[in-house]
């Protein structure tokens, strides 16, 4: 017995092979944490790359978005980005909800918030790795303390947003080249882009706050010398913004206002803005009004339009130079339909004519010289050519003409009293050239054009133009004493967008 104890006693106090009990003991803590480690860095990386990928796809849905206007082409585009950096044969699903998960929607900078209505100018991506897609990250060490995946979402979000610099209504806006000739003067605010290059001669003067923009400044031969153009130095930048075809933007305006498309630029250009109480001169027309509301399409032809002596507010008017295939003998009693249409059967006036009695020669142009024009829109297939009686507060005009745009010596366009309210704005778009004559005078007009715009010289005494912006696919062609001042105005959702790609907070 006291041989047995002498033995246990002797093992107990044996210190051989004790530090392999340590070893193990520190062996499992050691591989928890390295269990950790791996599952920790593992996710991480997942989470990174999910993130990435993220942005990528909302970045591709934006520039989908940009280049059709299709929201159908953005998600599409979105998805396949996602494809492409996340295929789903390799890490499993992605996208539980390609309508929730992929979002198209107007993104609006100053408050950071996302709205349904309004153009679509963003697009948000959410991808997850979790129940709702059951891929989560499955674990490697931590299985083994109950720990079988991991599960996370990543979202991104892409805007095209106007530049913090420039506002869309002030400044000269030009896919083309800009050629500046002598005495020009622009004021603090107001800016000059052009996304090939900028020319001009001398004495030319910008103010502090003024900005010229191109790609590649080297282009700019004058931009580089302050005692021939005062304060270009300063003013000269080199960049390139995102410009949306004009082609475009012109068609998808019209089919706004004739409810034929999305209604984002009619509801913009209408709000604040309300219907005329007085539609006698329609009613007098033989034009049914019981049914118009504010932004109703009018149609009418340019005929009759021009011997309107007062023009209803708040409508918008469909005036077709077109002259109709039937005969001139009345067949239509002129009633309308409620927007404004004359298509029945029986005794009335012929659109050409006032009556068999007052007969009148059929107009092919307009001049907008016959009634002041407010808060409406025109949208027509006519040629205009502004008189210097021309007379418009608040208005849009559009022409489809391929003859463009023109204005007679000293007319002017905008606030005859230099008013600066974003609903006196006046907008004027077509798809060809504008010629302006001498003395042209501008005050909150927005000018859109899918051709060239020629400004003649706006006189000794100079042209002061406040809050002009003016857009084009073409150049822009300005020659002496114009000035421009800024109305301290934020861009307008009728006007173009000349801004650049960010990345957003996500909805």
């Amino acid at each position: 017995m006291l041989y047995l104890k002498d033995k246990i006693s002797d093992f107990l106090c044996d210190e051989d092979g004790g530090a392999t009990g340590w070893n193990l003991a520190w062996f499992a803590v050691l591989a928890a944490g390295s269990g950790f480690a791996i599952d920790v860095s593992n996710a991480r990386n997942a989470k990174e790359h999910l993130t990435v990928t993220a942005e990528a796809a909302s970045h591709a849905g934006l520039v989908a978005l940009m280049n059709t206007g299709s929201e159908g082409d953005a998600r599409a585009a979105a998805i396949a980005s996602v494809q492409q950096n996340y295929p789903s044969d390799v890490f499993g699903p992605v996208i539980a909800n390609t309508a929730s998960d992929i979002v198209v929607a107007n993104y609006n900078a100053k408050d950071s918030s996302w709205s349904d209505s309004g153009m679509a100018n963003a697009v948000g991506v959410t991808l997850r790795r979790d129940e709702s897609t059951k891929n989560g990250v499955s674990t490697f060490l931590l299985d083994w303390v109950g720990l079988e995946e991991w599960t996370f979402s990543a979202s991104a979000a892409t805007a095209m947003a106007g530049t913090q610099r420039c506002s869309n209504t002030e400044g000269l806006f030009a896919q083309g080249n800009i050629q500046l000739r002598s005495h020009n003067g622009f004021g603090a605010g107001v800016c000059l882009h052009s996304n090939d290059y900028v020319t001009m001669s001398n004495h030319n003067v910008f103010d502090d706050g003024a900005y010229v923009t191109m790609p590649d400044l080297t282009l700019c031969a004058k931009c580089d010398d302050n005692d021939k153009n005062p304060g270009i130095v300063e003013a000269a930048y080199e960049t390139k913004y995102i410009m949306p075809d004009i082609a475009d933007w012109i068609e998808r305006t019209e089919l706004s206002f004739l409810d034929s498309g999305d209604s984002a630029i009619k509801d913009a250009f209408f709000e604040g803005r309300a219907l005329d109480r007085d539609l006698s001169s329609l009613s007098e027309l033989d034009y049914d009004t019981t049914y118009l509301e504010r932004g109703s399409v009018v149609e009418i032809s340019a005929t009759e339009f021009s011997l309107m002596e007062d023009i209803p507010e708040g409508l918008t008017y469909s005036v077709s130079c077109a002259v109709p295939a039937t005969s001139s003998t009345s067949n239509g009693n002129g009633n309308g339909n409620g927007n404004g249409n004359g298509n029945g059967n029986g005794n009335g006036k012929n659109k050409n004519k006032n009556s068999a009695d007052d007969e009148v020669e059929s107009v092919s142009s307009l001049d907008f010289s016959n009634a002041p024009l407010k808060d409406l829109a025109v949208i027509t297939d006519c040629p205009i050519n502004f008189s210097s009686e021309a007379d418009l507060l608040g208005t849009l005009i559009l022409s489809t003409s391929d003859s463009g745009i023109s204005g007679s010596s000293g007319t002017t366009i905008g606030a005859s009293n230099y008013s600066c309210d974003p609903l006196d704005r006046v907008t004027v778009m077509t798809n060809a050239d504008v010629h302006m004559a001498a003395k042209f005078l501008a005050t909150n007009l927005t000018l859109v054009i899918d051709g060239a715009i020629h400004l003649a010289s706006g006189g000794s005494g100079n042209s002061d133009h406040y809050g002009v912006g003016i857009h084009t696919s073409g150049d822009v062609d300005i020659t002496t004493h114009h000035n421009y001042y800024s109305c301290g105005n934020s861009s307008s959702e009728v006007a173009p967008v000349m801004g650049v790609i960010r990345h957003v907070t996500a909805d």
